[in-house]
């Protein structure tokens, strides 16, 4: 029952609405995610947790490992590299050859505890050792935060099936996609649609103006108040979305993904990237 933090020590945690499987899954936490928890059931085998994001929800005692404060700081510290990779496995050995221990999603965060060549070796938060292909992962570094990057991480969803709660290329709905494209750039972004566009109020841009820069979100719904869906512009009239599965989309008629309905429920565009480089730039000139 006592107050606590929690690592996430599997490839993906469901966080459900209550304490049991076939409740609603309500969003998803990668591997080294930070959850605090608020109870725990009396047979200890689900605890109601925190997202950083202020999320709430249940997870399975078996998904998360406990951390004292020195713990969690020295995760965080350490974990350097997330995965760039729409998927990356963790081999027992450095070899392709060598059995999988798990499979990190695309922005994983991890620490390198050793090299050998191509491989990266890494320690998870549950203390299992294994080896990471570099080629999957980045540095994690000052984001960039430019429009290229934001489309590039978003083209890495495609294809992903549609799975509301879901956060990854395993699975995701469309604030989902909205969410963790933008975390793996570094700009923070409420989990649902109607608080993402609340969040963004402030760099909302001209609805009429038709074209949009890449990276712009796009919000839709039958009014202001009931946004249902949201999308990641590429440029233009075009855009990356979850419906059905992860696809392209557009609001121009005769182009790949054309919607006649969306089209219609267009309420709102932002342009979160512009307010993530003015905090930027504010840190700057307090230095």
């Amino acid at each position: 029952m006592n107050a606590g933090k929690l690592l996430v020590c599997v490839s993906l945690a469901d966080v459900r609405r209550r304490s049991s499987h076939s409740s609603e899954l309500l969003t998803q936490a990668v591997l080294g995610v930070e959850l605090e928890v608020i109870r725990t059931t009396r047979d200890r085998t689900w605890h109601l947790v925190r997202l950083p994001d202020g999320y709430g929800g249940w997870v399975r005692s078996w998904s998360v490992v406990p951390v004292s404060d020195s713990e969690l700081l020295k995760w965080k510290v350490g974990a350097r590299f997330h995965v760039s990779a729409r998927s990356l496995a963790l081999r027992q050995e450095p070899s392709r050859r060598s059995m999988v221990l798990c499979e990190l999603a695309l922005g994983t965060r991890v620490p390198r505890v050793a090299s050998r060549g191509r491989w990266v070796k890494t320690t998870l938060p549950d203390a299992t050792q294994g080896w990471l292909e570099r080629s999957g992962l980045e540095p994690v570094r000052s984001p960039s935060q430019t429009p290229s990057s934001v489309v590039k991480t978003a083209l890495r969803f495609m294809g992903a099936p549609y799975l509301w709660g879901g956060t990854t290329p395993w699975g995701c709905d469309c604030s989902g996609l909205v969410q963790s494209v933008y975390s793996f750039n570094g700009v923070a972004l409420p989990r649902d649609a109607i608080d993402q566009l609340r969040a963004t109020r402030d760099c909302a841009v001209d609805v009429g103006a038709g074209r949009f820069r890449a990276g712009d979100v796009l919000f839709f719904g039958s009014s202001l108040g009931d946004i249902s869906h949201v999308a990641i512009s590429t440029g233009g009239f075009s855009f990356v979305h979850s419906r059905g599965c992860v696809r392209q989309g557009s609001l121009e008629k005769g182009e790949l993904g054309y919607s006649h309905e969306l089209s219609r429920l267009l309420r709102a565009v932002a342009r979160p990237l512009e307010a993530a480089k003015k905090d930027v730039d504010k840190k700057k000139g307090l230095q």
